[in-house]
């Protein structure tokens, strides 16, 4: 709430300093065109003027005139040299001063205070106000180096007569002067005004290319995390659910890992291209399954899958999504071996371990980032799915409630030795059961009509689990 006036005060100076450099930029070049060889002309044409009104001090006038070139001569060389505006200011007005009191003298010298004369200070005042980018000080600064030395010399010579036209022509000046601020007071506020609106643009423009990179960006980080995440992580980061830069929290999960038995001998026996081909038919058979359940795809660990349930897709029954994902996953696995066998030359089995606890979930990792989940309840699966055998689905204590409740048929393996754990009590999960079989639907993983990801169960408003797309909300019916 309090980064406004700060914002504001930053493009205010930001405006600033873009006036400032206009200004050094305008002021250098007008003081370099107006003392360089173009304006010696125009000089001389004021010559003519003076052939007309004092004929008899021509050649005088024309001497004092002359005084304005290595006036012209030394400006242009001192303002070829800086880049200050302090500077700058400071050289203009010792021109302006040279140009006033050359046209001071001529006008005392022709007829005094009286003199028509004076109209060339006012030419000199509406120059230097209206066309010379001067700052506001500097300004009044040029226009009292304009007339005072006028009104001086006439003062001192108020015993002469002319007193009035002198007064006449003062109030010519004072209006010149007037004119000259009002329309520099206009041309600052427009400038102004533009440069705004400018610095308004630019960071409008800036803002906008801001949030282009950054769509741009999570456009493909979401193209990453739809190749290596499932699509439920995928959505909460899309429907702003979960942000990327959420800080790892703690969450209740259900943690699997599914391994492939024998794979080393199995890779040595039929070569590498059949072990991989093996490989990709399993992760596409295993990970659309893990998908269906809502079960975030982790990792792959050697040639094991991790995955877990309940972040970031909560599931109140996520333990039993993890177990019926098990089951199925073995026994399509079962009813796929004949084709797993062409490329794996033997029985294709896995063995799995589940367990239940608390984790660290989040994107973890500082050079490469990933959704992931760490603690101790991740070791255990790992070494629960090392102590069973091939085709077991084993669990221990952590999970054996919520599995029961849903009707799942186990049963007691023994005491088993986790490593770097203790001894566990080990179960196996066996079947779906006779009351799971009616909660679990047998329909194998499907791709959404509409926009292909994969679907996943879900509880309806009547209890009853359904196939839904958590990308378009497609049902399948």
């Amino acid at each position: 709430m309090n980064s406004g006036p700060m914002m504001m005060n930053e493009t205010e100076q930001k405006i600033l300093e873009l006036r400032r450099r206009e200004r050094t930029t305008e002021l250098r070049d007008i003081i370099l065109i107006s003392s360089s060889w173009l304006s010696l002309p125009l000089f001389a044409v004021f010559g003519i003027a003076d052939y007309f009104y004092a004929p008899h001090k021509l050649w005088l006038f024309l001497g004092i005139r002359t005084l304005v070139f290595p006036s012209c001569l030394l400006l242009n060389w001192a303002v070829k040299r800086t880049q200050s505006l302090r500077k700058l200011q400071m050289w203009g007005a010792f021109y302006v001063f040279v140009n006033a009191g050359i046209i001071t003298a001529l006008a005392f010298l022709a007829e005094g205070k009286g003199s028509a004369y004076y109209a060339g200070l006012n030419l000199c005042a509406i120059s230097v106000g209206s066309f010379i980018p001067w700052s506001t000080l500097v300004l009044l600064v040029n226009m009292a180096l304009i007339y005072l030395p006028f009104y001086a010399l006439s003062l001192l010579s108020w015993h002469k007569p002319g007193h009035s036209l002198f007064i006449v022509n003062s109030f010519f000046m004072g209006a010149t002067v007037l004119i000259t601020l009002v329309v520099r007071h206009f041309n600052e506020k427009y400038r102004m005004a533009a440069l705004r609106s400018r610095v308004a643009l630019d960071e409008e423009l800036e803002r906008r290319a801001r949030i282009i990179k950054e769509k741009s960006e999570e456009a493909l980080s979401l193209a990453e995390l739809a190749k290596q995440f499932s699509p439920q992580v995928v959505h909460a980061i899309r429907t702003g659910e979960m942000q990327i830069s959420d800080s790892v929290k703690e969450s209740e999960i259900c943690v699997c890992f599914i391994d492939v038995c024998e794979s080393t001998t199995a890779m040595r026996t039929v070569g590498i291209e059949r072990y991989q081909n093996a490989m990709d038919l399993f992760l596409a058979l295993a990970v659309p399954i893990l998908f269906k359940y809502d079960i975030t795809f982790d990792k792959m660990i050697g040639d094991a899958i991790m995955g877990f349930s309940n972040e970031p897709a909560k599931r109140m029954d996520y333990v039993a999504r993890m177990g019926a994902a098990c089951i199925e996953i073995r026994d399509t696995l079962d009813a796929r071996v004949d084709d797993i066998m062409r490329f794996w030359g033997r029985p294709f089995q896995v063995r799995t371990g589940m367990a239940s606890g608390t984790a660290k979930v989040g994107f973890q990792g500082q050079i490469v980032r990933s959704y992931t989940a760490t603690g101790m309840v991740v070791n255990k699966a790992n070494r629960l799915c090392a102590v069973a055998s091939p085709g077991q689905i084993v669990f221990d204590n952590s999970s054996i409630e919520a599995l029961a409740a849903r009707g799942f048929q186990t049963s007691l393996v023994g005491t088993k030795e986790l490593r770097g754990i203790g001894e566990h009590n080990v179960y196996e999960l066996e079947s779906f059961g006779v009351a799971s079989n009616e909660r679990w639907s047998e329909v194998s993983a499907q791709a959404c009509r509409a926009c292909g990801t994969i679907l996943h169960l879900e509880e309806n408003a009547s209890g009853i689990l359904i196939l839904k797309c958590g990308n378009c909300d497609f049902v399948l019916a």
